[in-house]
């Protein structure tokens, strides 16, 4: 950098701080949850990268119970065992984890925490191809620690994790104001069209309907009056290709008012049976028919094909299209 030159160490892991696997406390003891330590767990990790509300927490009497487990502010989580391997977040307050998860809780003497957690999160695929187990994969402490990795100076380090972190911590903020406005379209959705409070409203009557006083000039219909629920193709997993120009958006792509564009599967050219419906773009709107059913989101880009488990929502009249 600026002419001079880095020198990089190679370092194993372990060497970057300790390691703490994660566990569980007993169930038979509720008195070990409580509200004060947040209890980390793959399902609380999502893709920003600092933690601090999970599902679970651990009350002071878990905290003393677990003491030697307990992980400071800036401790790095890694899932290594299941289909979970590679999520990652950085703790912002002490925390534990489940047993799922080895946390390197860096040496800041000699390492920067926020470049260890990017660095790791380069070498995601690398700690995926050593997992042992057929049924479960899964990456030991040991294995886990005996990585090795590519590691500059700690200069170079505070650099890097420097400019890394401003994008996310930038990405970070977006995402909660784009959650507040979320939440504030629901609020505002469940006072124009639950509680009738929508703007002009004292002066429109109430009438009996078959679901209760509704406003006058509203009408009682299905679902099917106001829309077509068209089910995605089932595709061949033999014409899967991960060179294909047609990506195949399945179940996970549907979050709760977000379309994820990252797809699992690609194909070269859609077959000639697949329902035209099955070409999406920009602004059709989808439906989680399994799993997590019910979930909605509006799709962003081209190139997307419809996969089976995920609706579209069609509706009858394109004026309509806001309000489904």
């Amino acid at each position: 950098m600026n002419g001079a030159t880095t020198t990089m160490s190679v370092r194993r892991i372990g060497e970057l701080g300790r390691i703490v696997t994660g566990k569980t406390p007993t169930s038979t003891n509720p008195a070990l949850l409580g509200s004060e330590y947040p209890f980390i767990t793959p399902t609380d990790m999502a893709d920003h990268s600092r933690i601090d509300v999970t599902e679970r927490f651990l009350s002071e009497e878990g905290y003393r119970k677990q003491r030697s487990l307990v992980l400071p502010p800036d401790a790095v989580c890694f899932t290594c065992i299941g289909a979970t391997i590679g999520k990652m977040c950085l703790t912002t307050r002490p925390s534990f984890t489940n047993q799922q998860i080895n946390s390197v809780v860096v040496d800041t003497a000699k390492h920067d925490a926020r470049f260890v957690y990017y660095l790791l999160k380069t070498h995601v695929g690398r700690i995926k191809s050593i997992a042992a187990g057929a049924a479960t994969p899964i990456v030991n402490k040991t294995s886990f620690s005996n990585v090795e990795v590519l590691v500059p100076p700690l200069s170079t380090q505070h650099r890097i994790a420097s400019i890394l972190s401003a994008y996310d911590d930038l990405i970070e903020n977006n995402t909660r104001r784009i959650a507040i406005l979320e939440e504030m379209a629901r609020l505002l959705y469940r006072e124009w069209f639950v509680h009738y409070r929508f703007p002009g409203h004292e002066g429109v009557p109430m009438v009996d309907s078959s679901l209760g006083p509704i406003p006058e000039g509203w009408e009682v219909k299905t679902v099917n009056d106001l829309l077509a629920i068209r089910a995605g193709y089932s595709f061949r997993s033999e014409i899967f290709d991960e060179q294909g120009e047609y990506r195949l958006v399945a179940i996970k792509n549907v979050q709760d008012g977000q379309f994820i564009n990252e797809c699992s599967s690609s194909i070269l050219s859609p077959p000639e049976n697949m329902p035209d419906y099955c070409h999406l773009t920009t602004g059709d709107i989808l439906l989680s028919l399994t799993g997590n059913i019910g979930r909605v989101c509006l799709v962003y880009g081209c190139n997307y094909l419809l996969n089976q488990r995920v609706a579209k929502l069609v509706p009858h009249h394109e004026g309509n299209r806001v309000y489904v």
